[in-house]
């Protein structure tokens, strides 16, 4: 079965592979491709996930590494000869996917000895991230979603040119205008299409405030917006909104909570991190409700970067959890070191420590 390209950024591997082999594994019903290549040095294993070359699973071994895996391997004399008794062991129909987590993937192997014996045996995979695969994918994923757009924005044009006609012949100018401004609303990306945000003098507040953000060298005027994550769309899982929103800078949050509260906050950072916390000047957090902002302080860490949670505005102003329709937020009470005109305790939700998620959205946010 042919596979899709391995991403080819594995260190010090020579250029020239001597052998690679291909077979494919099963593990909670999704299909896994598994390559061991080899060069003269050493021996490699990668685990792709289909349809889904962003993430893959590697770990290389040396001949000395090999005969510590298993004495079997001390037959070998180089790695042409560990290559075949790798795959000779891998193709056996006991071969399986132990386990999966976020870091690692375990591959259980039967190994037959030479006294006709067979043992079991882990080899521990580490997962691997790829930004360059990552920006193809999303591109290849973004020219889809817009052709489908664009085919529902040609019918919805042919039925507002209908309905345009239609209202031509009853001489109504007042219904005329309104689907002019329909129209001109649909193509206005200056404006938020958000379900939370409705009353866009709300909308009008917090465009206000991302006017001064001084996210480059010239006067921001005009902005433009891109949803990229909806909750009630993509997952409430913290891996979704990381996979739609880590490659970009300058990104709006906006939450709706269970008691009709909303809130959220602006960072120039992106939200990609290793449980990294981040400054940022340019960083803000709102309440609608109270109709305040709350600035970031000048070197204070205004966010918090983890792959286990959501957006999360330091220390903590809110925070967003993973599978957030089930576990919510949080709010801390000792955030007025970090953002200022903070006046109670948990201001921003309202007096409350957590928090439900009706629902969550986050826009780019284009400066022009």
């Amino acid at each position: 079965m042919e596979v899709a390209p391995t991403p080819g950024f594995i260190d010090g591997l020579n250029e020239k592979i001597l052998n690679t082999s291909e077979f494919e594994l099963n593990f909670e019903n999704k299909n896994y491709f598994l390559k061991i290549k080899s060069s003269k040095e050493s021996l490699y294993l990668e685990i792709i996930e289909e349809n889904n070359i962003i993430y893959f699973y590697e770990v290389k071994f040396n001949l000395e590494e090999l005969i510590q895996l298993d004495k079997i391997f001390k037959t070998c004399d180089n790695m042409d000869d560990a290559h075949e008794l790798m795959v000779s062991n891998i193709k056996s129909d006991k071969t399986a996917i132990k386990s999966i987590s976020e870091l690692k993937l375990i591959l259980l192997i039967n190994i037959l000895q030479a006294n006709r014996s067979v043992i079991e045996k882990e080899i521990r995979l580490t997962k691997k991230f790829n930004k360059t695969e990552l920006v193809i994918e999303k591109l290849s994923k973004e020219i889809n979603e817009l052709r489908i757009s664009q085919k529902n924005l040609e019918i919805e044009i042919s039925e507002l040119k209908k309905e345009n006609e239609k209202l031509k012949e009853q001489n109504s100018i007042k219904e005329l205008n309104e689907l002019k401004e329909k129209i001109n609303y649909y193509f206005d990306q200056s404006i938020i299409k958000s379900d939370i945000i409705q009353d866009q003098s709300n909308f009008e507040f917090i465009k206000e405030r991302l006017i001064k953000a001084k996210v480059n060298k010239k006067q921001n005027h005009k902005l433009f917006f891109e949803l990229l994550y909806k909750a009630k769309r993509h997952g409430d899982k913290a891996k979704d909104f990381h996979l739609r929103c880590d490659m970009y800078r300058n990104t709006l949050t906006i939450i709706k909570t269970t008691d009709g509260l909303i809130f959220g906050g602006f960072t120039s950072q992106t939200w990609e991190g290793n449980d990294f916390d981040k400054e940022d000047e340019n960083a803000f957090c709102f309440s609608l409700d109270k109709h305040k902002i709350y600035n970031s302080i000048k070197g204070k860490k205004a966010i918090f970067a983890s792959p286990n949670e959501g957006p999360c505005f330091q220390n903590c102003i809110f925070e967003v959890k993973d599978n957030c329709f089930e576990n919510g937020g949080t709010c801390d009470s000792d955030v007025k070191s970090h953002f200022d005109n903070i006046e109670n305790d948990y201001e921003i939700n309202g007096g409350k420590n957590n928090f439900l998620v009706e629902d969550l959205e986050v826009f780019a946010v284009y400066f022009e």
